[in-house]
């Protein structure tokens, strides 16, 4: 048993007899295999189900791993956009929403049902080989993707199948939009034949879920969404709302509107709007009172539902632009909640934004659950992530430090060098100093060396600097597909070279380098949020509900990334690593990220902890 697991596992059955864990502990402390064994116990012994939620497919995949050693019956599910095999045969279904695939998919087994084709998979499902399959799925406990290549020589439906095999199963490991969408969750409830009450749940990389709550309770309008409603209004053809007011008029105007608030309020990234400004643009435009308003975008409303309904009969993916156009600003209307903040989003696709400040809103059914345990290697501060998620005051806070031997992690930090904004504005040769430091390590770069970057747009500005090097160095770049990525970083892990890159993309968070792949990783810059206008409203909202306002909205997401960029240096006993902060403010963080030096020559800092014998 590896260090602190004895304990991890203690505090994990406490929690599984009816309470709420929240356990910070590092990567290769045996967080997956602990918290399956604590909950399956307690499923056991109560008739309980075990419902493992992960944000990533190699998530999903470790549990599987453990599970195997384990013994009950466990399954992985994944959405219809990869478990569908029609859907991998058909690129428009491969962008649908749950809510479209879900009806697409009702309607071609009504065909079935029918004998009037539909989809040939769900008819395999129906016409045998079940038994044989599911004892396969039984007996191997496989992934979601092992589950859906095995489906496709017999043609049966991997996603109907793991339906049926879900009543039977101990434990379920699915991705978090199972357990915090609304309609999903139903469904998941519905398919399991269990209450929320019935339900051990476990959140793994926990850090994700304030942010992934606010999104998904959030909602935007786009140029692009109204754009879209427009082109569907010329295939289908107009209609007239109210008063000689057609639906193209409508949306021509809804488009000006957002292109003109964009205009007057965005700065930088987003902006705050007056209280019910879109409105006054277009009530403005055609002389209506807001009931009228109203009025007209539920006749709107009834249009897009012509259009998804007239999709649905050609049996294409039944979906509206204008449905979903009209919804959402007939909800913009209606949402004027403490717990929302409306924003207009500048870029290339100005949209009207109604932010959610509130992630509880969203974790509430965390609440009926039997028990919880939410774990990750960066949850620190753990009172803000209980505070954030709604969880009581009674909810059981741990952390453990790494299990792997202290002095194989060194963290050191420059002073003299930041990229605080004012600093940057105040004195020029602020990032003068930075870049020289940079260069400095680049120059003397013997091993692989992760360079971690705020923002694109400062990652930008350091490129010139990686001409006429020994070493190659490759770029995470804005908007870079995964296969791109993945071909750089396999570059990049098999010869000595260096790699730019984002804090908080996908590189500084969701990749594992073991021992020599990555040996340095230079923080250039502490990554605290964007200072955007939601930021702010963030801000308000935190020191109004817990009078730790910049702690929360600021302090704490900061130093998770921080935590999460370390954490790339040392997976296992074996891995050494140094981490190097070039920014004076890494002080204020010592706490959090714990032992920490103040170097001057950063080569010689890399040189004196590495050195091979």
């Amino acid at each position: 048993m590896r260090r602190y697991q004895e304990k991890t596992l203690s505090w994990m059955e406490r929690a599984m007899e009816g309470g709420h864990l929240i356990l910070q502990s590092g990567t290769g402390s045996g967080k997956t295999v602990c918290a399956l064994y604590a909950s399956l116990k307690r499923a056991m012994e109560q008739d309980r189900v075990v419902l493992y939620l992960v944000r990533t497919n190699s998530q999903q995949r470790q549990v599987m791993v453990e599970l195997r050693k384990l013994g009950p019956y466990g399954l992985a599910l994944q959405g219809r956009q990869r478990m569908c095999l029609l859907a991998g045969e058909n690129r428009e279904l491969s962008g649908g929403s749950p809510e479209e695939l879900s009806q697409f998919c009702r309607d071609r087994k009504e065909e079935v049902l029918e004998g009037e084709g539909g989809c040939i998979y769900y008819r395999g499902l129906l016409e045998g080989g079940l038994e044989e399959i599911g004892d396969w799925c039984r007996e191997v406990l496989p992934t979601a993707e092992e589950t859906a290549l095995h489906c496709e020589d017999p043609e049966i439906c991997p996603y109907e199948l793991n339906k049926l095999l879900a009543r039977e199963a101990r434990v379920i490991t699915a991705p978090y939009i199972y357990f915090f969408s609304p309609p999903l969750r139903r469904s998941l409830l519905e398919t399991m034949e269990r209450p929320l009450e019935d339900i051990i749940l476990i959140v793994d990389e926990a850090h994700n879920l304030p942010e992934y709550c606010r999104e998904i309770a959030s909602f935007r309008v786009s140029v692009r969404a109204v754009e879209g409603a427009e082109k569907e209004v010329m295939d289908y053809g107009d209609s007239d709302l109210m008063d000689g007011i057609t639906a193209f008029d409508l949306l021509e105007a809804l488009e000006g509107g957002i292109l003109e608030l964009a205009s007057e309020y965005v700065m930088e990234e987003d902006g705050f709007l007056p209280p019910s400004a879109l409105e006054a643009i277009i009530m403005h435009a055609f002389t209506f009172t807001s009931s009228k308003l109203k009025g007209a975008l539920s006749s709107l409303i009834s249009l897009g539902e012509v259009v998804w309904d007239a999709r649905r009969r050609r049996g294409v993916l039944p979906r509206s632009s204008i449905l979903s156009v009209a919804n959402n600003l007939l909800r913009w209307m209606s949402t004027d909640d403490i717990e929302y903040t409306k924003l207009i989003v500048g870029g290339e696709n100005p949209a009207l934004k109604a932010y959610c400040l509130d992630p509880a809103i969203t974790a509430r059914p965390l609440l009926q659950c039997s028990a919880t345990l939410h774990m990750s290697g960066t949850l620190e501060p753990l009172e803000e992530y209980r505070d954030s998620i709604g969880l009581p005051d009674d909810t059981l806070l741990r952390s453990f430090p790494s299990p792997f031997p202290r002095e194989n992690r060194r963290v050191v930090y420059v002073d003299g060098v930041t990229t605080r904004y004012e600093d940057l504005m105040k004195d020029p040769e602020t990032i003068t100093r930075l870049k020289g430091e940079v260069r400095h390590l680049l120059e003397g770069c013997e091993r692989n060396t992760l360079f971690l970057f705020p923002s694109y747009h400062l990652l930008d500005s350091f490129l010139d600097l990686t001409e006429g090097l020994k070493v190659p160095v490759h770029v995470e770049r804005r908007g870079m597909g995964q296969g791109e990525l993945m071909r750089s970083l396999d570059a990049f892990k098999t010869s000595t070279s260096a790699f730019f890159a984002i804090t908080g993309g996908r590189v500084a968070e969701g990749m594992d380098f073991p021992a020599r792949e990555l040996e340095v990783v230079v923080i250039v810059g502490i990554p605290y949020p964007k200072p955007t206008a939601a930021l702010r409203a963030l801000v308000n909202y935190y020191e109004w509900k817990f009078q730790r306002g910049w702690e929360y909205a600021v302090v704490a997401p900061a130093s998770r990334r921080l935590h999460q960029c370390v954490g790339r240096l040392i997976r296992s006993e074996k891995d050494r690593g140094i981490a190097i902060i070039l920014d004076h403010r890494a002080v204020y963080f010592k706490k959090a990220l714990g032992p920490m030096e103040l170097v001057e020559d950063t080569k010689a800092a890399v040189d004196a902890h590495l050195l091979r014998t």
